[in-house]
Formats: C-alpha cells, sequence, structure tokens
C-alpha cells in the first residue's frame, strides 16, 4: 500500500467511521469506495465522460436558440468542451460521501451548491421547483412519443428509465431537422428538437451531480459486477463501483479549482485579476491550456490529504466587486443577487 493510499484509508476508515460503529454519521462506511481501497481493491482512475451537446451535432435554428433562452439555459448552452483530468475526478470521487452529499476532507467537508450552479454555469436558481413523479420504466415510450413525436425502443435506445444520448442525436440532430424544412408541421418539429436538445443540458443539473458521485462512490465486496448495469425498471445501479461517472463534470471540476490548489490547474497569473468572465466555465476555458497536462490519481490524493484548513478557500465569489458586477447583463445580475446565494459552501470542524 502506497504511502498517499495509507494516508486515505487512516483518514476514511477512522474508529468513528468504522463499520459496525454505532451512532455514527457516516453508517455506509463499508458500502463506500474507501472500505474497498482498504481492502486492498484499488481501483485506480475512472474513466469520466462529461455530457454536454456536440455544437457540431447540435446547430440550433435561430427559433430554437429563442426557445433555450426562455428555459433560462442559454449560458449552458453556450459551454464548450472542457478536457477533464479523470485523476481528479476520482480522487474526488473517494472523498464524497453520500450520507452528507459532501466530499470529507482532512479539515473539513465541502460540496458544490446553488451558488457555485449559479457562477459557474449562470444556471437560474430560483423560481417554483421543477419536479415530476417518478414512474417505472414501461412509461418512457409513451412519453417519448407524447413530447418528442417518436417511440425509442426498449433495450435499445433506452434502458430502464434512461433515453440514450445516441437516440436523440440520431432523430433530432441538426440534420435531421434540416430534412424537414418543408414540412408543414416544421414548427412542432423544431419544438421537439429541441426538447431532445434540452434532455442535454438538464443533465448538468446539481442532483445529477450528487447522483453520480454517489453511485461512483458505491462499493459491494459481494458483488463485483459493473455499476453501469441497470435494472429495467428502476434504473438503479447494482453492485460494484460505478466505472463511467457521467454528468456535469465540468462543474465539480471547476469548483475544485476555484477552491484548492488541485491536480494541475494552472498557477494564478497577474492577467487572472482582469479575466474574469460570466458565467465562470468561459473564464476557466481562457486560463485552462487546449492540452493541459494531467494528474495521476496518486498525486491527487497526496494533495487532498495534505489539504489544511487555509488552503481551501471558502468564500471565493466574494472578490467578484461591483465593478464585475456592472458587465453583467441585468437578468445575469439577478442570478448571482439571488437570496439562495450567500449560505457557506463548506463546513469547518475536527477530524469527523
Amino acid at each position: 500500500m502506497t504511502t498517499e493510499v495509507a494516508a486515505f484509508v487512516e483518514f476514511a476508515t477512522n474508529e468513528e467511521q468504522a463499520p459496525d460503529a454505532p451512532n455514527t454519521l457516516l453508517y455506509n462506511q463499508r458500502f463506500h469506495v474507501s472500505e474497498g481501497i482498504r481492502r486492498g481493491d484499488d481501483f485506480g482512475r475512472l474513466r469520466c465522460i462529461p455530457t454536454n451537446p456536440d455544437k457540431n451535432t447540435w446547430s440550433l435554428t435561430k427559433q430554437q436558440k429563442d426557445y433555450v433562452r426562455q428555459t433560462g439555459l442559454h449560458h449552458l448552452a453556450d459551454i464548450d468542451r472542457m478536457v477533464i483530468d479523470h485523476a481528479l475526478i476520482t480522487a474526488l470521487v473517494e472523498r464524497w460521501r453520500p450520507e452528507t452529499n459532501s466530499s470529507h476532507f482532512p479539515s473539513g467537508e465541502g460540496t458544490v451548491t446553488l451558488e457555485d450552479v449559479a457562477y459557474i454555469y449562470g444556471l437560474p436558481i430560483e423560481g417554483p421547483l421543477v419536479v415530476g413523479r417518478s414512474f417505472p420504466g414501461k412509461f418512457v415510450a409513451p412519453l417519448c412519443e407524447e413530447v418528442l413525436g417518436l417511440t425509442p425502443r426498449k433495450k435499445i435506445d433506452y434502458v430502464g428509465i434512461t433515453v440514450k444520448f445516441k437516440w436523440l442525436e440520431d432523430n433530432f440532430k441538426a440534420t435531421e431537422l434540416e430534412k424537414m424544412k418543408n414540412d408543414k408541421n416544421y414548427n412542432d418539429l423544431e419544438i421537439r428538437a429541441t426538447r431532445a436538445y434540452l434532455f442535454f443540458l438538464i443533465s448538468a443539473c446539481l442532483a445529477d451531480l450528487y447522483r453520480m458521485l454517489t453511485n461512483a462512490s458505491r462499493w459491494n465486496a459481494e458483488k463485483k459486477i459493473d455499476g453501469d448495469q441497470k435494472d429495467d425498471d428502476t434504473g438503479k445501479d447494482e453492485g460494484h463501483q460505478l466505472k463511467t461517472p457521467t454528468g456535469p463534470l465540468q462543474l465539480l471540476q471547476i469548483w475544485a479549482y476555484t477552491r484548492m490548489s488541485i491536480g494541475k490547474c494552472p498557477a494564478p497569473k497577474d492577467s487572472w485579476k482582469g479575466d474574469i468572465q460570466f458565467p465562470l466555465f468561459k473564464t476557466w476555458r481562457k486560463r485552462l491550456p487546449k492540452t493541459p497536462p494531467l494528474s495521476t490519481v496518486k498525486e491527487v490524493r497526496r494533495q487532498l490529504n495534505n489539504l489544511k484548513p487555509g488552503g481551501f478557500i471558502w468564500q471565493p465569489y466574494s472578490e467578484y466587486n461591483k465593478k464585475f458586477h456592472s458587465k453583467l447583463s441585468k437578468v445575469d445580475r439577478t442570478l448571482i443577487s439571488s437570496s439562495t446565494i450567500g449560505s457557506s459552501s463548506v463546513t469547518t470542524h475536527g477530524r469527523l
């Protein structure tokens, strides 16, 4: 066992987090990835796949862009591809605790909050809640028929309650919509294609990130199967650790860069003081090289093991002054002036 792994295991499995410890907050230790690492089942680096629409595939019409703007997701639609540091995400997964929906570090807890979503992705975080009923897989096909006008095939185009992105791309991408330009129902087809596009964008929501981190941090010694396998009706993962985390990984990576000197994040420069753009995804897209050096799991584990209270920026957005706010549109100023923003994203304490 390497020094980095030993230090991580010692922190993650101390007496108060022992699998059979009564009344402990972290009651699910026996099924956590850190328990697997403690037993010598080190999974190495995960293969991470961020979900964001390919701009070449989804070339929106002017009307579609207007529809997206009406939803408040237009900033999200502007996101370009970003190189994901797989080792960084892997190490953060190992620190994630589903019991508290937060990452546990030697000096405290930290988690991605709605404030981060507003600043990094430019998403609206106030207003009526968008919720829906959970439903079994048998309702997926008729629901797609209703909102998209097409019926996906079970176990081919959708599994459980998850519709495959490839099916959406194959049927609703720009080239397919262009073929229907002269169709008398073109306006309806344009709306349906926009709905399919929005399926990609809503995968950036905070709940999806929490769900992915929870699935990826799961470990089961008895069922070492690929966590990507899902039950047909529930869509739930079973057994072993999720090998290919997907979702808003850019959000998680920028959250880490904003708060810590972590991975291969470039050292701050004087020019950074004047390069702030909103949302902050655009800022980091400029700061990071197109082919950045990637870190190793061993390196990031060591960095997190040695993290001190002063090495974590508790309120990273306080530096954005009135001058920065004055450059924003009225709509964007509303986003980051939300009453939801202001609560700390980190709880400091002694060792858990």
